[in-house]
C-alpha cells in the first residue's frame, strides 16, 4: 500500500483492497477527487464508480504537520 499527501493530510491508499476494508466496518473509506477534495464512502457503488474512474480511495492517516513533528 502506498501513501498520498493532499492538502496537508497523510492518506493510506487502499483502492485494491476497498471492498474487503468497506465490509469490515473498521475505517472510514474516502474518495480522492482529482481537485483535492475527499468524500466519505457510503455504498460499494460508490467504491465501484471510483475504482471505474481511476480515483484513489484512501484512510485518511493524520495531518503531515502533526507527524512531521512526531518523528
Amino acid at each position: 500500500m502506498n501513501t498520498k499527501i493532499v492538502d496537508g493530510f497523510v492518506w493510506l491508499l487502499v483502492t485494491n483492497k476497498a471492498k474487503e476494508i468497506y465490509q469490515s466496518g473498521n475505517f472510514a473509506l474516502y474518495v480522492l477527487h482529482n481537485d483535492g477534495s475527499e468524500s466519505l464512502i457510503e455504498s460499494y457503488a460508490q467504491i465501484n464508480d471510483a475504482q471505474e474512474c481511476g480515483l484513489d480511495i484512501g484512510i485518511e492517516v493524520a495531518l503531515f504537520y502533526d507527524l512531521k513533528y512526531k518523528l
